[in-house]
């Protein structure tokens, strides 16, 4: 199959997560990239238009994955692969993204990477890969890449649009202060899931840093502090027993009351399936979507699966209002 390239918003790379470690690449200049950078990228300059051309590039790429592999840099997770640019270089960058792009979707085609030079010497034309322990590192790369990648992601915005939305994932994070976080489903709605958690101090600086200040959770959550923000406790069993519609009619008035104050809301109810069920409940009654295309539009924020046999579909449905937006359909021009 071959390999897609797709242009990505900010929230979109916030809910890979990075904290997974994909690989992550930043093809600005070495001196904004150490100004800050996203959490987890690795810098892979741009050439300048003068310095621009296929050999040129293809021994640049072959040398980013030499120390990838010699710094213990190659990312656990091989796709998506994510490129971003901007800055005072972003035309140099956004070229070079989209022949990195088109490289590595080569790569995948089984064209693997060619050099005949490494380190500082230039390229020689009709190059050819040389049978060297040296290069055994980027052909064990390309198979990998050829087996396993699916989707190149570029971040149409560039560096800026994402740093000026989660500063607190930019500059110099270091991997191992990362946790999971909560899936942005709108602009005022995060999911949780059972691997992100609130229960000490920690935890709640990244709900400020989120801009989140109501909760709706189980009753069984423990929250490290409820200082400062709103919370509504949902009595319902973790399975599929319980009749969700007094938790489905309270959390829709909670939600709503937080996106009419202009504040963000986090919904935790238990694991990720039962959350986006009220999410789902939401979005069919205040958006007017089906239920098919609300539980397209959860899911499609979220990397990991929806599992829709736990979302109590059976019960959403009853609660489509006549007229709803299906999938494929024009969008409500209610913004999300």
């Amino acid at each position: 199959m071959a390999l897609r390239i797709i242009e990505i918003e900010a929230d979109d790379l916030f809910n890979l997560p990075v904290y997974e470690h994909h690989l992550v690449i930043d093809s600005r200049c070495a001196e904004e990239y150490a100004a800050g950078h996203v959490a987890t990228a690795v810098s892979l300059p741009a050439p300048a238009a003068e310095e621009y051309g296929d050999e040129a590039n293809e021994a640049r790429l072959v040398s980013f994955v030499l120390h990838l592999v010699e710094e213990g840099l190659n990312a656990e997770n091989i796709s998506p692969i994510v490129l971003y640019g901007g800055g005072a270089s972003a035309e140099d960058s956004k070229r070079f993204m989209h022949w990195l792009a088109e490289r590595l979707a080569a790569l995948k085609a089984n064209r693997p990477l060619q050099v005949a030079t490494l380190g500082g010497g230039a390229p020689q034309s009709g190059f050819t890969v040389l049978e060297s322990d040296e290069y055994q590192p980027v052909l064990a790369y390309s198979t990998r890449l050829r087996d396993h990648a699916k989707d190149i992601w570029i971040l149409s915005a560039g560096y800026s649009a994402f740093e000026q939305r989660y500063p607190f994932l930019c500059g110099d994070v270091q991997f191992e202060d990362l946790v999971p976080m909560p899936h942005r489903i709108t602009s005022s709605i995060f999911m949780g899931s059972r691997p992100f958690k609130i229960t000490i101090a920690e935890d709640v600086q990244w709900l400020k840093e989120l801009g989140i200040s109501h909760l709706i959770v189980d009753q069984e959550h423990r929250l490290a502090s409820e200082n400062d923000l709103m919370v509504l406790r949902c009595g319902v069993k973790d399975d599929l027993s319980g009749d969700m519609t007094a938790c489905f009619d309270a959390s829709i008035l909670a939600i709503n009351e937080a996106v009419g104050q202009g504040c963000c809301v986090l919904v935790q109810v238990h694991g990720r399936s039962r959350s986006a069920s009220i999410i789902i409940a939401w979005l069919m009654q205040m958006r007017r979507y089906s239920f098919d295309a609300a539980l397209q539009l959860v899911a499609g924020r979220c990397w990991k699966p929806i599992d829709a046999s736990l979302i109590f579909a059976d019960q959403l449905k009853k609660r489509q209002l006549p007229l709803a937006i299906s999938p494929g359909s024009a969008a409500p021009d209610v913004p999300l």
